[in-house]
């Protein structure tokens, strides 16, 4: 489909579900159109064309709850503000677009049952993490312009995530022990970064539910496999272009479901425990 998304939509008062994905829509389409429509439950647009953007005029107070909301490559450069009014969402997909500024960590705050929230190819710089423990399962953060410290509190704030990707960022500093705590990840993807020091015992130890972990291009240093690694589920794992030394430690034997491993332009040393 092509052209303008029309604001007659705002007519269709018994409208619950909008999605049209992967169009060639043009034009500028204002989210307060949508204002009146009491019944919306799930609202999803993208465009393949660089000439749609969608816009959200100043402050206005929807009439509907949303479960899930997806804009993405829509040209956005805020998150949109009616959000703040929004407190049964499940699914927000904002990945793609030109947003700016901090982490909405106001939309955990407000939706307890959000399970994933996709903010991947934006500008955020600043990342701060809601007060209190929330159940959020995947959390998407990769390239964008992050470039400080990783919290030290997100294994407690966010100790329930499947998929952690803060890919192609700047972060910086050590691993947060507390990762540890997500006892349930199976994805993680720190790559890309400037992540130094040796990996967490509590992250060696306690993630033992990891199948994919992306370490490379990083400063890691230290030992590559300590004893103690829990690894025993990891099928993937990327440790290249970083600065491990010494020998492969023997934890490398308790990765029973490995299939890949890339440990090139490290500084190890010997051979590979049998």
């Amino acid at each position: 489909m092509s052209g303008k998304l029309p604001s007659s939509l705002a007519n269709l008062e018994s409208l619950e579900y909008f999605s049209l994905f992967d169009n060639n829509f043009e034009g500028f389409f204002s989210l307060d159109s949508l204002a009146n429509l009491s019944m919306l439950k799930v609202f999803g647009v993208n465009s393949r064309s660089n000439l749609f953007q969608v816009v959200s005029e100043g402050s206005w107070k929807p009439k509907f709850q949303l479960n899930a909301i997806a804009l993405r490559s829509c040209n956005l450069v805020k998150v949109p503000l009616f959000l703040l009014h929004q407190k049964d969402l499940r699914h927000v997909d904002l990945s793609d677009n030109n947003i700016s500024g901090q982490f909405p960590s106001w939309l955990l705050a407000n939706n307890t049952k959000l399970d994933v929230l996709l903010l991947q190819n934006n500008y955020l710089t600043s990342f701060q993490l809601p007060r209190s423990a929330h159940n959020l399962l995947f959390l998407d953060l990769s390239v964008n312009k992050f470039n400080h410290l990783l919290p030290e509190n997100i294994g407690w704030i966010l100790p329930h995530l499947l998929s952690l990707n803060i890919s192609k960022n700047g972060f910086q500093g050590s691993m947060p022990s507390s990762l540890g705590n997500m006892k349930s990840i199976n994805n993680l993807d720190i790559s890309h970064n400037s992540f130094g020091g040796k990996l967490p015992r509590s992250f060696v130890e306690g993630c033992y539910s990891l199948s994919i972990l992306k370490l490379s291009h990083n400063k890691l240093s230290g030992e590559a496999f300590p004893e103690s690694t829990n690894f025993t589920r990891v099928s993937q794992l990327s440790m290249d272009n970083n600065q491990f030394t010494g020998t492969i430690g023997q934890g490398l034997r308790r990765l029973r479901s490995l299939y890949m491993l890339d440990v090139s332009h490290n500084s190890l040393t010997g051979g590979i425990p049998s």
